[in-house]
């Protein structure tokens, strides 16, 4: 992992999960680089793993180098004439990604690989692919986990052209990569030629407790406050049904859209039924407050917190169109799917579940039991038969 301090991402709950029950038979590391020094990881990893930031312990001083050379680039940019000034600065985000990001990084990881002999290195996080992949040992064995479609983790959440071109390689060269739907692999194609892809969901531990609905219209959101998880459709959405008797809290670790969501939320004059709540790690005891968890993202890997709540009872909601929720809801069977990705769609509904709370037991039930596949038992023997391959 890389940069994963205080974020409060899935990808780190999932890498974290694995981590604790591989730990049980295997010795197992969790190491990842942040300059976070003093923070804590917000997902606890049992006393059976080890766990390193790698940043801790690093034995270059690049970024001085870093600082040098950017400062350079600036500096001889604003002498040359804007057609030259425009072609370079068009460069300069690859430059800053190299020497900024990747540079210090890259060295760190192979410093600590060299010294280190690990049978197998799996890799968590878009950001780490082209890093780890290239400073590990070559007799490694490399495994890379995507945690969201492939288009995402390998375009979408790229800085720049050259990113993407140093993850393709990656792809192309370790010896396996996971995905979490089996309709990612189609997906995944295009990106590599490597065909071992295997499909592995996120598992999930059931949550010991669950609700038996009984009608109360509590609804919760859960994830990290970025536009992809599209709150602000949530809100709008809620807003259209705003004189029906329900209200809503959204839980989830702030990553940059709290002040627009908090803005929304007073403009729409919602805030006495909308609350930001903030990020927990003992999600499962909120849910028993709720009865709908609604997910408004247009895209998604394996959303745990759906998974979680449908464990627990909750009624799930969704988009038809979103791939890691259509793979997980069946629309009137064990939640509900919004036609279209509008907020007018998503708005109808919700309003159809909160008038309709007659059907919401048999939708519990059914959502408790779909999820018997992602059995941490289950999900572990796939991950033993790629380990020991």
């Amino acid at each position: 992992m890389i940069d994963c301090l205080g974020r409060g991402y899935g990808s780190i709950r999932a890498a974290t999960n694995i981590c604790n029950e591989l730990s049980k038979k295997y010795s197992v590391t969790f190491v990842y680089y942040d300059e976070k020094v003093d923070d804590q990881l917000e997902y606890k990893l049992n006393n059976k793993v080890n766990i390193l930031n790698i940043y801790k312990n690093k034995k270059f001083h690049t970024e001085k180098l870093m600082l040098f050379v950017l400062k350079s680039v600036n500096m001889i940019t604003k002498m040359l004439p804007y057609y030259l000034y425009k072609k370079i600065d068009e460069k300069k985000s690859r430059i800053y990604w190299y020497f900024v990001f990747f540079l210090h990084n890259y060295l760190c990881w192979k410093y600590y690989f060299t010294y280190n002999n690990f049978d197998t290195i799996s890799i968590h996080g878009s950001n780490a692919i082209p890093i780890i992949f290239f400073a590990a040992r070559k007799r490694t064995r490399i495994i890379i986990s995507l945690h969201s479609t492939p288009e995402a983790e390998i375009v979408t959440l790229s800085s720049s052209k050259f990113e993407i071109a140093l993850k393709k390689k990656s792809l192309n060269r370790v010896d396996a990569i996971t995905v979490l739907q089996d309709s990612f692999i189609s997906e995944l194609n295009k990106y590599t030629k490597n065909t071992k892809i295997y499909q592995i969901p996120n598992f999930i531990n059931r949550n010991k407790h669950f609700i038996i609905p009984k009608g109360n219209n509590n609804i919760i959101a859960v994830g990290s406050l970025v536009k992809e998880k599209n709150f602000d459709i949530l809100i709008i959405a809620l807003h259209k049904i705003r004189n029906l008797d329900w209200r809503c809290d959204i839980w989830g670790k702030d990553c940059g859209e709290f002040y627009n969501l908090k803005h929304l939320i007073g403009r729409l004059g919602l805030t006495e039924k909308i609350i930001l709540k903030g990020f927990t790690n003992s999600i499962y005891d909120e849910y028993l407050n709720y009865e709908i968890i609604i997910q408004p993202s247009f895209f998604e890997g394996f959303p745990l917190a759906v998974i979680e709540a449908m464990s627990t009872g909750l009624v799930p909601i969704g988009f038809k169109a979103c791939p890691g929720i259509n793979n997980l809801i069946v629309h009137g069977y064990n939640g509900f799917l919004a036609s279209q990705n509008t907020v007018g769609s998503l708005a109808y509904i919700i309003e159809y579940v909160l008038k309709n709370k007659n059907i919401r037991q048999k939708i519990s039930l059914n959502a408790r039991n779909s999820i018997n596949a992602y059995s941490n038992e289950l999900i572990l023997q796939k991950w033993e038969r790629i380990i020991n391959e």
